[in-house]
């Protein structure tokens, strides 16, 4: 049977519920029936009865013996409609079809790492929590962004000089005055050549248009933002998804490296050489 006449006849109530009491366990129907009764779900033996059959018959749950259990392929789409109704950004999803279309699957359900994450709505406190976790940052930090600030932007240059990788995946648009901030930051501590192949090897720019924000530091925080579009130009209305949790973190990570391998590469270095008088 097809995965749409699967989905069609597990959206009868309670099929989705007899799915969650036979997860992990084998129950004959009157135990089934009482799982369901414990969960305030009134269904008659008979109905039941009808249900358990038509479950089986799809393939979704096992019989072993008179006791039935989920399947490997109940199991499975189980998960996925739980991830998907984990899924807390249906809002700002339905705005942006092109990022949903530019993903793979598994990082598509991967939005439902979000679901524990603190929500943000205020842009310049969201701005602060990524300037503080970028001050903060020890080892590397990865970053899909339009800000454009000179104090984010000197902290980042200092982080570089203290060891920390930061890599950009930048938009088309912004990307000169991004470089053009870079190069007044570096003139403005009076970096000395040493100190300025340091950033060359620190700081790698890509650029890639994308309608998400997001913030990766040191493999323990996260930051994502879908952004709304007003007027053809994306705007910052949507709430940003701040979360330490380990899970989200990777998932976000996994994002920022999806979206680095297709940008385009740029040529920073040559940029910072030409501010340079020795070269």
């Amino acid at each position: 049977m097809k995965v749409r006449e699967i989905i069609h006849e597990l959206t009868v109530p309670p099929r989705i519920e007899i799915l969650e009491v036979l997860r992990n366990k084998y129950l004959n129907l009157s135990l089934i029936y009482n799982e369901l009764k414990n969960k305030e779900l009134d269904v008659s033996l008979s109905t039941l009865s009808r249900h358990v059959r038509t479950l089986h018959k799809l393939g979704l749950i096992k019989k072993v013996g008179r006791k039935y259990t989920m399947s490997g392929t109940g199991m499975l789409l189980y998960d996925l409609i739980h991830q998907l109704d984990d899924i807390c950004l249906w809002d700002e999803i339905c705005e942006s079809a092109e990022f949903i279309s530019s993903i793979p699957n598994e990082l598509r359900l991967g939005l439902s790492k979000l679901k524990s994450a603190e929500i943000e709505r205020d842009i310049y406190t969201a701005v602060f929590k990524v300037f503080k976790a970028a001050e903060n940052a020890k080892s590397w930090g990865k970053y899909i962004d339009r800000i454009i600030h000179l104090d984010i932007f000197k902290v980042m240059i200092q982080k570089n000089l203290d060891g920390v990788t930061k890599k950009v995946i930048s938009s088309r648009d912004t990307v000169d005055r991004k470089v053009s901030m870079i190069l007044s930051v570096i003139e403005d501590l009076k970096l000395d050549e040493d100190e300025m192949e340091v950033v060359k090897s620190k700081c790698e720019i890509r650029i890639l248009d994308l309608p998400i924000q997001l913030g990766v530091v040191d493999g323990g925080i996260a930051f994502f933002q879908i952004l709304k579009v007003y007027r053809c130009v994306p705007a910052y209305v949507a709430p940003v998804y701040i979360s330490t949790d380990e899970e989200c973190v990777k998932w976000a990570n996994n994002l920022f490296e999806h979206f680095w391998q297709k940008a385009e590469r740029f040529d920073l270095a040559k940029h910072i050489d030409s501010i340079n008088p020795n070269k």
